[in-house]
């Protein structure tokens, strides 16, 4: 299984839109929340975008534009001429009331990770990443998805809401995929995953994570020597092999303990732990809880 898709897969992504409406006029919004990665996309229409404190630098959205905030930054999406004071004062037309000319269609969410500890793709994105979906070469990929969620938008069916946080996980996931690719030289999972023989056996940890991989072995996989393995690896991904390996399997324990709801015996030897107490110590120092913490919260 490809790195990415098994990061994604242990860290279930989910997107919510709260807002799905248009604006008129002068308005703004800022979704920021801590913790929380906000997301915009303009259905319809033409509007700014600025970050609240980089103010003079102004971009324009326009349709079929996604820009999602990793870190909830405080920003403003809205007209040109809205000022700070009126943040979040206008109020918006909401479709069944009929499509309103000249208004702007705008979908606001939030992505989230259902995880806890070190986040490599979050980690990955940068405060503020922008995708024109209308635009080549991601017109002709995302136009049915672009096309489906236009539509969506104006659906007042049940059922629609969740199709619409669906194909905003969909943008998400392509929009991770082009960022990683244009900044492979980024130290960190972008460049772990664009050089071949880190991937080989970042691949080979992912598939395995029972196994007691020396960095010999995994140097074997990556067709380098032990000590260049170790080093490309850690000039790339920004931590040593033995790091990576153990984040990794702490972060499958962790989706273990929460889905299977199995003992934390089970969990050590899945990533393979002899005994408890090796494994209890590695998980909380990566995840900051204890496994039998994880395991309570899950069934308070």
């Amino acid at each position: 299984m490809p790195v990415l898709t098994s990061l994604l897969e242990a860290f279930r992504l989910r997107a919510r839109v709260f807002h799905n409406a248009q604006y008129c006029g002068t308005w703004g919004v800022d979704t920021a929340t801590p913790h929380r990665a906000s997301f915009h996309f303009v259905a319809r229409g033409d509007c700014t975008f600025r970050l609240r404190e980089r103010p003079d630098e102004v971009r324009t959205l326009t349709t079929g534009d996604l820009i999602v905030l990793p870190r909830g930054t405080p920003h403003i999406v809205g007209s040109a001429d809205c000022s700070p004071a009126q943040i979040n004062e206008a109020t918006s037309v909401p479709y069944a009331e009929g499509e309103v000319e000249d208004s702007v269609a705008l979908m606001c969410g939030y992505f989230e990770f259902d995880h806890v500890g070190p986040n490599p793709v979050a980690d990955a994105l940068p405060d503020c990443v922008f995708l024109r979906t209308a635009q080549p070469p991601h017109q002709g990929l995302l136009a049915p998805v672009t096309a489906a969620l236009q539509h969506e938008s104006h659906n007042t069916s049940h059922g629609s809401a969740v199709v619409i946080d669906r194909l905003a996980e969909i943008l998400f996931v392509h929009l991770l995929r082009v960022h990683l690719a244009a900044h492979a030289q980024v130290p960190g999972l972008a460049a772990a995953l664009a050089d071949p023989g880190i991937r080989r056996a970042l691949e080979l940890v992912h598939r395995k994570p029972d196994t007691k991989w020396s960095v010999a072995e995994m140097g074997a996989a990556a067709g380098m020597s032990r000590s260049t393995f170790a080093d490309r690896f850690r000039r790339l991904s920004g931590m040593s092999p033995m790091e990576y390996c153990t984040q990794w399997r702490m972060q499958r324990a962790y989706r273990w303990l929460v889905d299977e709801d199995i003992p934390v015996l089970e969990a050590a030897l899945r990533c393979g732990y002899e005994g408890e107490s090796s494994f209890s110590r590695a998980f909380k120092r990566v995840i900051g809880v204890s496994p039998s913490a994880v395991r309570r919260n899950r069934a308070g």
